[in-house]
């Protein structure tokens, strides 16, 4: 038997496994790689340990790795390392994007995604009125129009004009209070013309 041979244990030879290590050192240190700019271009490294892939698949299997699941950095702005790494679902891991936009309420840090989420909140919504100049906790808790988007403000935004809502345009135009409340949640054209809602 050749002891100069590197054996690996048979529950390291996991062919995703090995991809994934691959594209990471990859993404921080080939140039050429099209997230390059996203990962070695902006300082981030692999730990010396994970540059070997066997210490790299032990970690992994001993720390939730499993078919389906992500390598994730908990901090964006560090480095693939055992301290700032974990394995996590898609879903889960798109709350943790770069360009995700955080907001802190009592001390505690999300994605604003996230707390639109727990507050029971369209994200759409919160975004809007975050844009509009809102702090986070009025944009998460500010009370919403009801009846269907009936009652929601609208513009028509082939002509500016602005109503109180969709029942107002409806009744001025004489359409189908419903299409044009659709047309607006949705942003899309009804009875010839494109409609939007107006939150406060």
């Amino acid at each position: 038997m050749n002891n100069h041979i590197k054996r690996y244990p048979d529950d390291v030879r996991i062919r995703r496994l090995r991809y994934i290590w691959h594209g990471m050192l990859r993404r921080c240190n080939d140039p050429k790689h099209n997230c390059y700019h996203r990962y070695g271009g902006r300082g981030i490294v692999v730990c010396d340990e994970w540059k070997d892939y066997v210490l790299f698949a032990r970690w992994s299997l001993k720390n939730g790795y499993a078919d389906g699941l992500s390598i994730d950095r908990i901090d964006n702005d560090g480095n693939y390392e055992p301290s700032n790494c974990r394995w996590i679902t898609p879903h889960e891991q798109k709350f943790n994007k770069a360009t995700s936009r955080f907001a802190t309420i009592n001390g505690i840090t999300k994605t604003i995604t996230e707390w639109a989420i727990e507050y029971g909140r369209d994200p759409n919504t919160v975004f809007t009125r975050l844009g509009k100049g809102m702090d986070i906790e009025e944009a998460l808790t500010k009370k919403t129009h009801r009846n269907g988007g009936h009652g929601i403000p609208v513009r028509c935004i082939d002509t500016g004009e602005e109503f109180p809502s969709a029942s107002a345009a409806a009744q001025k135009y004489g359409f189908n209070i419903s299409c044009i409340a659709r047309a607006a949640r949705l942003k899309r054209t009804s009875y010839g013309m494109k409609w939007e809602q107006i939150y406060d």
